[in-house]
């Protein structure tokens, strides 16, 4: 039964290459097959495994600059996480994250889904950096705004 199954596949697959379609692995043909609604882009993310960061939705007058830095220090570089590179990556200055010490890092939960840092400024002051599934980032307590 394997063999016919394996046969099977290796077929499907077959005529899906005639259509241009990439198959890794013949178990995902099987995976396909009970898929009601297929949802893709065309930003090379499932293409070329490549993720990159879009404008950040910006309210209270808080800067864009600000959120992605505030995501970035609930990122890191060292996990390999496509989305913590995305979001390291978005930082235009990259000196700007050496200003900043982590204290206390929490990898991704996820029951409560977020990524979250204990952050220590450079004037001494600590702080609190998330990323969420909701919200992109915030900081806690915020920074005042002028």
């Amino acid at each position: 039964m394997p063999t016919v199954l394996s046969v099977t596949m290796a077929v499907g697959a077959r005529l899906l290459a005639k259509k241009q379609a990439i198959v890794t692995k013949l178990s995902a043909i099987e995976e396909l097959a009970g898929v009601d609604v297929l949802c893709s882009d065309k930003t090379g993310t499932l293409t070329q495994n490549k993720l990159t960061l879009g404008d950040p939705f910006c309210v209270n007058g808080v800067a864009a600059d600000q959120i992605i830095l505030d995501a970035a220090l609930a990122s890191r570089a060292e996990d390999k996480d496509t989305i913590d590179l995305a979001v390291i990556a978005g930082v235009k200055d990259d000196k700007e994250l050496k200003k900043y010490q982590i204290v206390h890092f929490q990898p991704f939960d996820p029951v409560h889904k977020r990524t979250e840092a204990t952050v220590k400024g450079a004037d001494g002051k600590q702080f609190r950096s998330r990323r969420e599934r909701r919200r992109s980032s915030c900081r806690w307590p915020p920074t005042s705004q002028t």
